[in-house]
């Protein structure tokens, strides 16, 4: 599992700018996911990671990527497509067939989400089918994969663990640096385990999850 905290500095109160982060997500990528001539894994980050320079470091690091936008971001695309939504439930977008980065533009039937702008390099020209033609290439995957990140995120919510975060000379950050790291290693544990095992039908809680794990490893270390 890799996992980086994104800290303040103290002494300016500024943190790291986004396109390092994705940066270091690229990285990781680089090393551990499905690369050429097989590329199957793509970055999914929301807008506020999606700047010019993340673009830029992305492309130059060969790793696919797929996110929302900010328009004020891309106004030079904004232009190129806003002229073709004229009505809520239009969608336009732009494709480069050198770079295969591609810009959709939709405008959402709910008012509550109004004008939404997607970026992506990971799609190439390809057959259409009839089962594919109310799909927005891109857009709609993104609204998808996007949805998993935020389950996820709902997830590390609330966990709480029976330790002190600080105290003596220890740091309370540093405390709460192990709680979080600790939800995001049990979290993903659990996911796997759920993805290996999709008979099973896991419905079992985070705690009982956490339980039935320490069971385990406890039988396990006692055969030992």
């Amino acid at each position: 599992m890799n996992m980086k905290l994104w800290r303040t500095e103290e002494a300016t109160r500024e943190t790291s700018p986004v396109h390092l982060i994705v940066g270091d997500w690229a990285d990781v990528i680089n090393r551990h996911g499905e690369l050429p001539p097989n590329p199957n894994t793509i970055s999914i980050f929301d807008s506020h990671y999606m700047t010019n320079a993340s673009v830029q470091v992305a492309e130059d690091k060969g790793v696919m990527f797929l996110g929302s936008a900010k328009a004020n971001n891309f106004n030079n695309l904004v232009d190129l497509v806003k002229h073709f939504v004229i009505n809520r439930g239009d969608w336009a977008g732009i494709y480069s067939e050198t770079s295969h980065d591609m810009f959709i533009h939709k405008w959402e039937r709910d008012d509550s989400l109004g004008e939404k702008y997607c970026l992506t390099n990971a799609f190439k020209v390809g057959r259409g089918s009839r089962s594919s033609a109310h799909c927005i290439p891109g857009y709609d995957l993104y609204k998808l994969t996007f949805a998993a990140c935020d389950e996820f995120n709902r997830r590390l919510h609330d966990r709480k663990w029976p330790h002190r975060c600080g105290g003596g000379t220890r740091y309370g950050d540093t405390g709460h640096d192990h709680k979080f790291a600790m939800a995001v290693l049990l979290q993903n544990t659990f996911n796997v385990y759920a993805a290996l095992h999709e008979d099973s039908h896991n419905q079992s809680n985070y705690a009982e999850n956490c339980f039935n794990l320490s069971d385990e490893l406890y039988e396990c270390s006692a055969n030992l």
